[in-house]
C-alpha cells in the first residue's frame, strides 16, 4: 500500500493554544509485528499539514479481509472514531466504496 488519503467529517484537535481542523485521514504505512498489524496514520488539515498522528491497531479480522485499500482505510479511520466520507467535498468528487 502506498500512502492513502481519505476525506473525513471535520474533527477539531487542540494544538497548543488553538484548535486545528482535520479534514483528511492518511495512512502512511502498515507494519506487522508477530500477530499484530499496526497502521501509521495522520490527520491532515486543509493546508495538507499533519496535525495529529495515530498508531492504529488493526484487528486480525480486518487484516484477513483486506482486499480493497480504500475500504480498508475507511475501516481503520473508523477504528479511531473518525467518520470517513464517500464523497470528497474538498475536491468535489465521488470516491470508491465497497
Amino acid at each position: 500500500m502506498t500512502t492513502l488519503t481519505i476525506p473525513i467529517q471535520p474533527e477539531s484537535y487542540p494544538i497548543g493554544d488553538q484548535y486545528k481542523v482535520g479534514i483528511y485521514f492518511q495512512i502512511n504505512g502498515i507494519s506487522y509485528f508477530f500477530d499484530e498489524c499496526i497502521a501509521d496514520c495522520s490527520v491532515i488539515d486543509n493546508t495538507l499539514t499533519q496535525i495529529f498522528r495515530y498508531d492504529v491497531k488493526v484487528t486480525p479480522e480486518q487484516a484477513a479481509s483486506w482486499t480493497d485499500d480504500y475500504a480498508f482505510g475507511m475501516a481503520i479511520a473508523e477504528n479511531v472514531g473518525l467518520n470517513p466520507l464517500t464523497f470528497d467535498p474538498y475536491k468535489a468528487k465521488v470516491l470508491p466504496t465497497t
